[in-house]
């Protein structure tokens, strides 16, 4: 049986829709399941609850008074960070240069079935969620004169950026257990390169080996209270 390319594009995004399930979580957003894995994307107690408590007020509100913030995320996966950050922004009148990675993206079934615009009280959040995972990726966009945006489908491992050209870092990674290749100690080497002086990076994740790397390549460690469910995440400092 001949299939046409749009029809077996179609099935290949069913396939990769199936191997992942969609829960929803104690704040009423969804969040994706991977089965293979026994891991999700966002925390089951809450979705937004977590990405903004860890991301946003134990990240971009750290630098409230810094006009303009370099951001790079690693794992942008489902997208809703970029999203809160987009509204912080906005809010604070700060202008984000904002840079994700991500070597996996959902395919286009897999994100239009999250519902993050419609939890998040703002008119413009279904708007900017279907516009930034329509963006062509490996390109710079200017969103807003507040929001300058790029995705790209670099693995961290091969990233080249210049020393000193981020001031936070959003990691994001799934879990040590379940992805150790994103927790190795040569790439908080290059997050600790990558970060201005005084620069950050916040992790949801207060494991212990990633505190000791953190602190054996010159960070400074802090864990503050984690999202709820939670006991701790990690706050890193580049003094």
């Amino acid at each position: 049986m001949i299939i046409d390319d749009k029809f077996a594009r179609l099935l290949k995004s069913v396939h990769c829709l199936l191997k992942k399930e969609f829960l929803l979580t104690g704040d009423g957003s969804y969040t994706i399941y991977l089965p293979e894995m026994e891991e999700t994307y966002h925390s089951r107690n809450g979705a937004i609850a977590e990405s903004d408590h860890v991301f946003i007020r134990n990240g971009l509100s750290l630098f409230a008074a810094k006009p303009e913030i370099r951001v790079l995320e690693i794992g942008w996966g489902t997208g809703l960070n970029s999203l809160l950050a987009w509204f912080w922004a906005l809010e604070n009148n700060r202008k984000l240069e904002y840079l994700a990675l991500e070597p996996n993206p959902l395919s286009n079934l897999e994100w239009q079935s999250l519902n993050y615009g419609q939890c998040i009280n703002n008119g413009y959040a279904e708007e900017f969620f279907l516009r930034v995972h329509r963006l062509p990726w490996e390109e710079n966009h200017q969103l807003h004169q507040l929001f300058a945006f790029k995705k790209t489908k670099t693995e961290i491992e091969k990233s080249e950026l210049p020393n000193e050209s981020v001031d936070l870092i959003f990691y994001d990674a799934f879990a040590p257990k379940k992805q150790p290749e994103m927790w190795r100690r040569e790439i908080f080497v290059n997050c600790y390169q990558w970060l201005s002086k005084g620069g950050i990076l916040t992790s949801y994740c207060a494991n212990g080996q990633f505190k000791r790397d953190l602190k054996s390549v010159g960070f400074s460690v802090e864990n503050p209270k984690g999202p709820f469910g939670k006991r701790e995440m990690t706050v890193a400092y580049k003094n």
